[in-house]
């Protein structure tokens, strides 16, 4: 599995699409001058942004989720709400998917996009939204806790 870590600032386009960044592509793929064909899945973020997997890492969590909760009727409830947000895209040549409306609206992305790499997904974020949270946070005390000494 290719670890996903960083950070890309960009933009979303007038046909509602942004370009999956080339350090966040399937490992062994990030150099391809074509970047058609590769699957993603979106969906909705804990913190009010949209979280991009490989097809397969999302459903095999998707999957885990539905087999804890299936027994609970609250537990039902929470993954039927998450797993409707879910939406598969597909990239472009260039390496494009677009957003889906019900995605964009609750991450409250309008134009400028912050992609932040997560281990085994990346987030996309709305600039203005990413800055906001992480403007609260420093280095120092990220690291306390955390744990880290």
């Amino acid at each position: 599995m290719n670890i996903l870590s960083g950070t890309v600032m960009h933009q979303i386009d007038e046909k509602f699409r942004v370009r999956i960044p080339s350090k966040f592509f399937p490992e062994g793929e990030e150099e391809a001058e074509d970047k058609s064909g590769k699957r993603f899945s979106l969906i909705v973020g804990p913190q009010g942004n949209i979280n991009v997997y490989e097809r397969d890492v999302l459903d095999k969590w998707l999957l885990k989720k539905y087999e804890e909760h299936e027994d609970s009727e609250d537990g039902l409830d929470s993954v039927r709400k998450i797993f409707s947000s879910v939406e598969r895209v597909e990239t472009d040549k260039q390496g494009r998917i677009v957003l889906p409306y019900n995605l964009r609206a609750y991450a409250k992305i309008k134009k400028e996009v912050v992609s932040i790499g997560m281990f085994d997904h990346f987030e996309l974020w709305a600039k203005e939204k990413y800055e906001e949270r992480d403007s609260v946070i420093t280095y120092e005390s990220a690291f306390k806790r955390i744990g880290y000494k």
